[in-house]
């Protein structure tokens, strides 16, 4: 029963994917983003603000635990935190007697076995129905349970590193811990969610209906519900937080729920049906296409914008929190995910329109540098004018058009969720409580577009890790319309939060918040703030992932650094001493740094050469071969050259 808390504040948390600081807030000249523009000027920006990880999954399982990601130990799309952590042995079958509680190929009502099934294995062998379990293989998508191992056998790794891998381990544990949503719901808040908040992309397989060993869509599997969201209904009794899809698809159009279908699943709209469908087979592009007979706010269309869905479902939430606040007394938390500007960009036309091809210039550096060894980059494919995928490697960026076709539709995409966020925004201010709400607004990572021949995510880089990121609190009266120059990171959200809803931290978690509360910085935005902010990204190759670093160049996984493939690459130029050995260090610790790299971005100027430090093992949760050889691998470049390693280290 909820028991009312005097004077709490409410809490409107909006994330975006794949959105960098490309709003007029951060001084972009032509971005039409007028609703996030007004939330910057009643807030306070944060100008350096940093995602512990660009990629999706593991940077949501960052900011929404409070911990790095070498706490979450999620660093791809393989795993996620509610599985086990166990000691495990790479390459290694372990010989024993079997018992009960493994698998043979995808057992009856669990997921598809294509992701974390290594971890599940793991998870199983831990769990307390298995109590007897001494050790476990997981090999080729089955897993084996044994109460007593006699021997160990090697046994082959798949480079692709999913269903295949050969993983084996003793028991461990399954860790605790307290995402955002459900510490406030813990503390009495009624909290809603619509749109992507957890990552919702791949499958884990688990025990389903047993939560501290889901299955299902997303990482966590199915939004962690129930764990974080309140189950609401209304006078009719009918749920507000978990809605009747084919209802909504009947009202607003049909789109994709990443989730599934069944009652009670969390609503995170998907659209890139829309796009691929014959009303668009005209498009030049896989990565975008316009809904020409949308209007502006999104209606119109048989195949529904994923986040036209979203806003409705957001606003319909905090309309109800807001009148059952005023009824009952009891705090809100509404979470709102807009999916855009991920791809694929599909807008309505008027946003299109807002960007003309002649308004939209290609990037200043269209090709990696040849002073920067191409170890951090990687390849994503994109194409345009009907081109096929044109990106191959760090020096083939493609012609002026095809950049800056797509340049425009991401813009324009990144109008579009504006517009999205702005209607909850609005709904706020119509239920005239935006003086007693925290809001919250940021992405999960920044975006590359097309600069150094790259795009997407995926690398340390400034454009990849730097994120646009707000808090309104009007309480505090020196961070109204004020910006922040201190360092700031993604993970520091979760104690800033908490701290200024007066919400105490969880204190029975496994792993202790990594995160620092920013009130400090609400309070007086000229501090200085931390002296450090850490980004962090894998060597992996694995199935649903682009190759990274020397190996993305053209020829895959798995070839040298001075391969052939390479031979396109501009001669270096002579370097200095200092650069002369980073380039020595890059090259000595390749094995190292295939587990993990890290960017240090510096409140003080660095200097003198690179240092690098391994760290040790510990028990951890199954991830794939190269996850194993190293637990971190530190290395910080002090380079004079011009590129995006020069963005290792901020001053």
């Amino acid at each position: 029963m909820f028991v009312a808390i005097l004077g709490a504040k409410h809490l409107l948390y909006i994330v975006f994917d794949d959105l960098r600081p490309e709003l007029g807030a951060y001084g972009v000249a032509g971005m039409q983003t007028p609703h996030l523009d007004n939330l910057a000027a009643t807030g306070l920006r944060f100008d350096r603000a940093y995602a512990q990880e660009s990629v999706c999954s593991p940077s949501r399982a960052s900011f929404s635990t409070g911990r790095r990601p070498n706490s979450t130990q999620v660093w791809n799309f393989l795993n996620h935190w509610r599985q086990s952590s166990c000691t495990t042995h790479n390459n290694v079958r372990l010989v024993g007697d079997v018992m009960p509680g493994g698998w043979v190929g995808v057992p009856s009502g669990w997921q598809t076995v294509n992701f974390g099934g290594a971890a599940q294995c793991c998870t199983s062998c831990s769990a307390p129905e298995n109590a007897g379990c001494a050790g476990w293989s997981f090999e080729n998508g089955n897993c084996t349970l044994l109460s007593a191992v006699h021997s160990r056998e090697a046994c082959p790794t798949d480079p692709a590193e999913a269903a295949e891998t050969c993983v084996s381990g003793e028991p461990g544990v399954t860790p605790t811990w307290t995402p955002l949503p459900q510490r406030l719901r813990e503390h009495g808040y009624l909290v809603m969610g619509s749109g992507k908040y957890y990552h919702d992309g791949s499958h884990a397989i688990g025990a389903p209906g047993d939560w501290t060993r889901p299955a299902g869509a997303g990482q966590p599997p199915m939004a962690d519900a129930p764990l974080s969201w309140s189950n609401a209904t209304d006078a009719s009794g009918t749920s507000v937080q978990w809605p009747d899809i084919p209802a909504l698809r009947q009202s607003l159009g049909y789109f994709t729920n990443t989730y599934g279908e069944k009652a009670g699943t969390y609503l995170a709209p998907d659209d890139e049906e829309g796009c691929n469908s014959t009303t668009y087979a005209s498009e030049r592009s896989h990565q975008f296409c316009v809904a020409s007979a949308a209007m502006p706010n999104g209606s119109g269309v048989a195949d529904a914008l994923c986040d036209y869905v979203t806003y409705h479902d957001a606003v319909r939430k905090l309309r109800f929190a807001a009148a059952n606040f005023r009824k009952t007394g009891q705090p809100f938390a509404q979470v709102t995910g807009i999916r855009r500007p991920h791809l694929k960009w599909r807008t309505p036309q008027a946003y299109e329109d807002l960007y003309p091809a002649a308004s939209v210039a290609p990037p200043l550096h269209k090709t990696l540098d040849a002073s920067v060894d191409p170890l951090a980059y990687s390849v994503f494919g994109m194409d345009a004018e009907g081109s096929g995928d044109f990106v191959t490697d760090p020096y083939s960026p493609g012609n002026d058009s095809q950049l800056v076709e797509l340049r425009r539709h991401y813009k324009a995409a990144i109008s579009w969720a504006d517009y999205a966020a702005g209607r909850v925004l609005s709904a706020l201010d119509d239920e005239g409580l935006t003086s007693t709400t925290l809001t919250v607004m940021h992405s999960d990572h920044g975006w590359h577009l097309g600069e150094y021949a790259m795009w997407e995510k995926r690398t340390l880089w400034e454009l990849s890790t730097r994120v646009p990121f707000v808090v309104r609190a009007p309480w505090i009266a020196a961070s109204v319309g004020a910006s922040s120059r201190a360092l700031v990171e993604l993970v520091d959200i979760y104690p800033t939060v908490l701290d200024l809803l007066g919400v105490p931290l969880p204190t029975g978690d496994s792993v202790p918040v990594d995160g620092t509360s920013l009130r400090p910085l609400l309070e007086d935005p000229k501090a200085k703030g931390k002296a450090l902010a850490l980004s962090t990204f894998p060597r992996c190759a694995h199935k649903g992932m682009p190759p990274y670093g020397a190996r993305g160049l053209k020829g895959g996984a798995g070839k040298p650094r001075h391969s052939p493939a390479s031979s396109r690459r501009p001669a270096r130029p002579r370097l200095s001493r200092a650069n002369t050995r980073t380039q020595t260090i890059l090259a000595s610790r390749w094995s190292a740094l295939r587990s993990h790299t890290w960017a240090i971005r510096s409140a003080r100027t660095a200097t003198g050469t690179p240092s690098g430090s391994r760290g040790t093992a510990r028990p951890s949760r199954p991830r794939g071969r190269c996850a194993f050889e190293l637990r971190s691998s530190t290395i910080t470049t002090a380079t004079t050259a011009p590129g995006p390693t020069r963005t290792a280290t901020r001053t």
